[in-house]
């Protein structure tokens, strides 16, 4: 009697055959239709950070400063600084576009704010102020030890002792929040 091996092999081959149709079709469609595309980077980390709004006697309503203490940096280009005085005085602005519009004078221009008028807002352009990081003569980064600030202005936005208004940093790409301050006057 003798006996034959062939259908061993056979039996192999279309197991190894099914496991790798399986495989393939459990990861070609991840690549191929884009489902990896849609998987968003993580924006940056700040640990920590600082806040304080100093008021101005007489002098356009203060100025709002955020320092970066410790963490990832982000770049001023991929930011938007979302303010929100709802409490105060019932505005909000937000600064876009930034660093500011590149005119070397330390402040903003109507490009800048996402209401598309300086004058009627509630961040003044007209008064300069250190923007840090914000003016376009800078590094344009925040990164740990550095800040950015810019001034409320009085006219369109009263604040009193008392009043908070929240500055958040967003990182446009990712669309997360880097950096949240309250601020009290």
């Amino acid at each position: 009697m003798t006996t034959q091996s062939r259908g061993v092999s056979s039996v192999v081959s279309t197991i190894l055959l099914v496991a790798i149709v399986v495989i393939l079709s459990a990861t070609l469609p991840v690549f191929t239709l884009g489902v990896a595309d849609d998987l968003r980077n993580p924006g940056p980390y700040v640990s920590q950070s600082s806040g304080e709004f100093a008021v101005q006697d007489g002098y356009d309503g203060g100025i709002a400063r955020i320092a970066h203490v410790a963490g990832d940096p982000v770049l001023v280009e991929e930011m938007d600084i979302a303010i929100d005085a709802t409490d105060a005085c019932g505005e909000r602005e937000r600064l876009i576009d930034l660093p500011e519009g590149g005119n070397s004078s330390g402040s903003f221009p109507d490009s800048n704010v996402a209401s598309g008028s300086i004058d009627e807002g509630i961040v003044s352009g007209g008064n300069r102020v250190d923007l840090g990081v914000l003016d376009s003569r800078t590094t344009n980064r925040l990164a740990a030890g550095s800040f950015l600030q810019f001034r409320l202005t009085n006219e369109s936005c009263s604040l009193t002792e008392g009043d908070r208004l929240v500055v958040r940093v967003v990182h446009v790409p990712s669309g997360s929040v880097a950096i949240r301050q309250e601020l009290t006057v």
